[in-house]
């Protein structure tokens, strides 16, 4: 019971300042806890068909062992299969630490890294799921310490080389 309670709290927290950082919006003077607010309807913005899409976070993904289920899970298939026209995001604060092994497709999965076989089973997940993503290039790996050190883009270019590849062979 304390738990609900506190997490109603929490919630009611975060709306109260949401609708307080709102232009246009006012303390109730009849009730401390109650805000006015006033929303300008001639102002409209239309969302993209895709905005509602779905993460996964590159350490689920890339960094255990089980990230490789994701990507076979038929319900998660099917619920995505709802979300249509959607995106899936790959992202995360762990998305700067992965490694891209992709030279040698029979090179074992190691935490944090992408090979060329779990970006195989992505690449067919999303062709499964009919749809596209959106992913961070990781600018971290091969640079030094010092940022006057160049990135080094062989990785990220053989990713896209990669992924290019593995495209043109699914339309054959």
């Amino acid at each position: 019971m304390l738990r609900s309670r506190v997490r109603v709290l929490m919630v009611t927290a975060a709306a109260a300042a949401v609708i307080a950082s709102c232009a246009g919006a006012r303390r109730d003077a009849g009730d401390a806890g109650a805000y006015h607010v006033v929303i300008n309807t001639s102002k409209t913005f239309e969302l993209p068909p895709t905005f509602l899409s779905y993460t996964i976070d590159e350490g689920t993904a890339f960094f255990s062992p089980a990230g490789a289920e994701v990507f076979e899970s038929t319900l998660l298939r099917a619920l995505l299969s709802h979300l249509q026209p959607a995106r899936i995001r790959f992202g995360g604060t762990q998305g700067d630490m992965v490694d891209y092994t992709l030279t040698d497709p029979e090179q074992p999965w190691a935490p944090g890294t992408l090979t060329q076989e779990r970006w195989a089973a992505i690449q067919a997940f999303l062709a499964a799921a009919g749809t596209t993503a959106v992913f961070g290039l990781n600018q971290e790996v091969g640079r030094n310490v010092s940022a006057a050190h160049a990135w080094n883009a062989t990785p990220s270019t053989q990713l896209i080389d990669l992924t290019v590849g593995m495209r043109d062979a699914a339309r054959v």
